[in-house]
């Protein structure tokens, strides 16, 4: 095999000297005999065929350290990220991971000086049950000076959820934590997962404000900084505009605040919690 750093100039020069070599060959060595014709059979003027020459420019492909992969967790529970080795082709262009499920979200890291490179799986919350996901990895490389082609793995995930008793509701994240730094931004949404397991219904009912700090006591959105419904994103708000224009921002500390859910099983109501945590800082 030539590997990718033979130049086209070089793979045409040897395709003339075997041409060569074959032609010499052909009439045994180019000499003439007693008859005056050529070396060999002792014909004269014969042309020899060009030898066939079968060349090979494409590099070494991509190699995955598994191919297969196989995850299984009890429902409430997320899998810890997973993650394949790669070994990268010669002279890669490019090269990535893509899933187009909604299970699992796939990533890459940036190659190595070694040629090496990692795929990163991250699963998604899921109802109990067997799922197949499928990660596509693929490479772009240099070859020689004609171009550059492209190679591509699979990476199987056979991922199963398994019924789990204990939790009636799981959420993910099982919580919202947020820090925000007075004259900065307010924290940005904190996204939410609820899965109910077959036979229960979930019902967002109200949020529940529960500790502020005192200096706290008295401003407008003590018991109204966090934002959760159907209708927006969930997140805090942390400043009001009062009627004059102006405006005022909760004081440093921690404040804490649940979100109720109602849940339905059987005829069977009971309520479970989402709690969340803003902390201020000056």
């Amino acid at each position: 095999m030539v590997d990718d750093r033979v130049s086209v100039t070089r793979v045409w020069h040897a395709l003339a000297l075997a041409w060569v070599v074959a032609a010499l060959a052909a009439c045994g060595g180019g000499g003439r005999d007693a008859s005056g014709g050529s070396g060999g059979d002792g014909s004269f003027g014969r042309t020899a065929a060009p030898p066939q020459v079968s060349l090979s420019l494409r590099a070494p492909g991509l190699v995955l350290s598994e191919q297969e992969l196989a995850v299984t967790v009890p429902f409430g529970s997320l899998p810890a990220r997973r993650s394949v080795q790669v070994t990268l082709p010669p002279s890669v262009l490019d090269w990535g991971a893509t899933s187009t499920t909604p299970r699992l979200q796939a990533s890459a890291s940036d190659p190595s000086p070694a040629g090496t490179g990692t795929v990163f799986l991250d699963f998604w919350p899921a109802l109990p049950g067997t799922y197949t996901e499928a990660v596509q990895v693929f490479a772009e490389a240099r070859t020689g000076d004609i171009g550059s082609f492209l190679d591509s793995k699979t990476i199987t995930v056979t991922y199963t959820v398994t019924a789990n008793d204990a939790v009636e509701v799981a959420f993910f994240p099982q919580g919202a934590d947020l820090t925000w730094k007075q004259g900065t931004p307010e924290p940005e949404a904190a996204e939410r997962t609820v899965l109910a397991k077959p036979g229960v219904i979930a019902r967002q009912r109200e949020i529940q404000y529960l500790t502020f700090p005192p200096a706290a006591a008295s401003h407008p959105l003590v018991n109204g900084w966090w934002l959760d419904g159907p209708e927006f994103m969930p997140a805090a708000m942390v400043c009001a505009d009062d009627e004059a224009g102006s405006s005022s921002c909760l004081p440093p500390g921690t404040y804490t605040a649940r979100l109720r859910y109602e849940i339905v099983e059987d005829g069977r109501s009971s309520d479970v919690f989402w709690p969340v945590t803003l902390q201020v800082v000056p």
